[in-house]
C-alpha cells in the first residue's frame, strides 16, 4: 500500500506537468511497475501514453492487466479484427489480402513456430514453389508494415512467428487461461481452490 501510495504521488505529479522522460530506467521493470499503475487504477491514460511512447512490452500475456496498450491486438474469436495502437485497422475487400491469410495463419496455427516452407504452401497452393516462396518475404514485409511494428512478427532460423511480448491474440490468452484453470483444478486441494479454477 506504501509502495503504491508513492508511485501515485509520483505518477500525478508527472501527469500533472506532462512529464513522459525517465532517464535511468530498465525497460522491463519499469514496465513491470506500469502494469500494477494500471492494475490500481493510477493515471491510467497517462501510464498508457508512456508505454506507447517507450514501446514498453510486458512479460507475461496472461497477467497483464486488461488496460495494457498493445501495439497489436488480433481478434479471432467470433470475429476477425486487427487493433493497432488502439485503432482498429479497415480494410477493403482485396487489399492487404494476402498479408492479412498470412497473419491468420500464423495465428490459427497456435503458439508453435511455423515453418517458412509452409507458409508458400497456405497462401499461394496453386502457384510454382519457387515463385511462391519468393513471394513469401514480400507479403511479410508488407504485413510487418501493416501492424507498424516490424517486431511483431518474428522470422528466425526459417520459422515464422508471433511475437507474444508485441502482439495480443484473443484465442492464444483464452488458450493459457483454459491451461491455468486445468491446472488448478488437477491441484485443488479443498473446494475454495476448485472454485477458483471455476471462476478462472
Amino acid at each position: 500500500d506504501k509502495g503504491l501510495a508513492y508511485l501515485r504521488d509520483s505518477l500525478t505529479r508527472q501527469a500533472e506537468i506532462g512529464y513522459f522522460l525517465i532517464t535511468c530506467d530498465i525497460p522491463a521493470e519499469t514496465a513491470a511497475v506500469f502494469a500494477k499503475a494500471l492494475e490500481a487504477g493510477i493515471e491510467v491514460d497517462f501510464v498508457k501514453e508512456i508505454i506507447r511512447r517507450r514501446r514498453l512490452l510486458p512479460d507475461e500475456i496472461t497477467m497483464t492487466p486488461k488496460e495494457w496498450p498493445w501495439p497489436v491486438e488480433v481478434y479471432t474469436l467470433g470475429r476477425f479484427a486487427v487493433i493497432r495502437d488502439g485503432q482498429e485497422l479497415l480494410f477493403s475487400k482485396k487489399a492487404q489480402k494476402k498479408p492479412l491469410e498470412m497473419l491468420k495463419a500464423t495465428t490459427t496455427r497456435g503458439s508453435p513456430p511455423m515453418s517458412e516452407t509452409n507458409i508458400p504452401d497456405i497462401l499461394w497452393p496453386d502457384a510454382d514453389g519457387d515463385l511462391a516462396l519468393q513471394t513469401c518475404a514480400p507479403t511479410l514485409h508488407r504485413l510487418r508494415k501493416l501492424l507498424g511494428y516490424h517486431e511483431s512478427i518474428l522470422l528466425q532460423n526459417g520459422t515464422l512467428m508471433i511475437n507474444t511480448s508485441a502482439c495480443w491474440i484473443d484465442a492464444w490468452v483464452f488458450e493459457k487461461l483454459l491451461d491455468k484453470a486445468d491446472a488448478l483444478w488437477v491441484e485443488a486441494r479443498n473446494e475454495a481452490q476448485r472454485m477458483e479454477a471455476c471462476e478462472l
